[in-house]
Order: C-alpha cells, then structure tokens, then sequence
C-alpha cells in the first residue's frame, strides 16, 4: 500500500510542475487530497478504505496523465 501510495505522489508531483489548466490543476488538488485521506485511513489500519481513497487519487491522475 504504501508503495502505491509513494508512486502516486510522485506522479502528483511531476503534474504540478506542468502547465495545467485550472480545471486541472482542481483535479490535481482532488487526487492529492484523496492521497492524503488514504495515507491517514493507512495508519488507522483501514487498509480497505486506504486503497479505495488512494485508487479514487490514481484515476484522477491517470486522467491529468492522459490529457498531457
């Protein structure tokens, strides 16, 4: 899980560094409080929750991903 979560704050943070719409650039915040929300269910042991929330933050990356 962690591991998951790691990749998508990488990626979270190379979008940030591009020219984004502000549409986008909602999207981006969207993803990154969805990874934030995974991370805290993470360490109360919520392990099903961590995974939706951080799923829900992966497709909101993958569709900023795509559009670039």
């Amino acid at each position: 899980m962690v591991k998951l979560q790691e990749g998508i704050q990488t990626r979270i943070v190379r979008l940030s560094r591009e020219r984004l719409s502000l549409s986008q650039r909602g999207t981006l915040e969207g993803a990154q409080g969805f990874l934030q929300q995974s991370q805290r269910a993470l360490q109360e042991s919520d392990f099903q929750r961590a995974y939706n929330l951080a799923h829900k933050a992966d497709l909101l990356v993958i569709s900023l991903e795509q559009a670039q």
